[in-house]
């Protein structure tokens, strides 16, 4: 009887030990340093590995990410510039350009980290940030129905949306030549 409770306090000893061992597990979002989705959302991973404070870790790494974003957003402003160079309304494209360089600044301020994780072997900290490119372009558009006149809305409103997909276009062909290091 005594080796039969002394076999059951082992394996419980045993089951017990190996329940508590917590196997870390990579997400699969810490993979893509960045990607540019087709539903225009934009996402960027950071990565820092330990400063000693973890504080400090975790706001470097966001700020890894913060540049990604920006460099994305810049990328996009630049082709969204290109889309605008062949229109003979200059005047009214020009404004709407104008338009899109402060909402992307304003929308780059408010980006927000989604999700973090630590590799605790490797003392890296990862964070997640997304930005959506559909929402500077509805800002633009509110821009436009408060600035631009009543009888040219309809026309800058159509070329915000040409102009938008062909940036959006530009911007995932020139994100596959882009450094990221």
């Amino acid at each position: 009887m005594k080796k039969i409770f002394f076999l059951l306090l082992l394996a419980l000893v045993f089951t017990s030990c190996g329940a508590s061992k917590k196997v870390e597990k990579k997400p699969s979002w810490i993979q893509d340093k960045v990607v540019v989705g087709d539903n225009s959302k934009v996402s960027a991973v950071g990565v820092s590995s330990s400063m000693g404070n973890e504080g400090r870790s975790w706001e470097m790494a966001e700020k890894d990410a913060l540049r990604k974003i920006s460099l994305v957003i810049q990328v996009y402003q630049d082709s969204f510039q290109q889309s605008f160079m062949n229109v003979t309304n200059t005047t009214l494209q020009q404004r709407i350009f104008q338009m899109s360089s402060s909402v992307s600044s304003a929308h780059l301020s408010s980006l927000k980290t989604i999700k973090q994780w630590k590799d605790s072997k490797k003392d890296n900290y990862y964070v997640l940030v997304e930005a959506d490119l559909g929402a500077i372009k509805k800002g633009v558009a509110k821009k436009i129905e408060q600035e631009i006149e009543p009888e040219e809305q309809q026309n800058a409103i159509e070329a915000l949306e040409k102009r938008s997909e062909d940036a959006h276009a530009r911007l995932k062909e020139k994100m596959k030549d882009l450094k990221w290091e």
